[in-house]
């Protein structure tokens, strides 16, 4: 099992894989662009948990994301 954590901005999303003892695996810059995200959780392991945290249009993400993981987290902030 892996933990996948998702930091989407408006133009590129930073992720982080983690192992159970919290070791860091892979960190990218996952730029917003057609299948990047795909091709990203294509190398990750199947049914791992997910948190996401977005701002109010980058929301569709974390439904794509939710349908990749057993359990997707996200974690809205108010922009100001």
């Amino acid at each position: 099992m892996q933990y996948i954590a998702f930091d989407a901005h408006k133009h590129y999303t930073l992720a982080s894989v983690a192992r159970p003892d919290g070791q860091v695996v892979r960190e990218q810059r996952i730029e917003h662009e057609r299948g990047a995200l795909q091709e990203f959780l294509a190398r990750c392991e199947p049914g791992s948990p997910v948190a996401v945290e977005t701002i109010g249009n980058l929301v569709f993400r974390a439904t794509r994301v939710a349908a990749f993981a057993s359990r997707a987290k996200r974690t809205p902030r108010r922009s100001r």
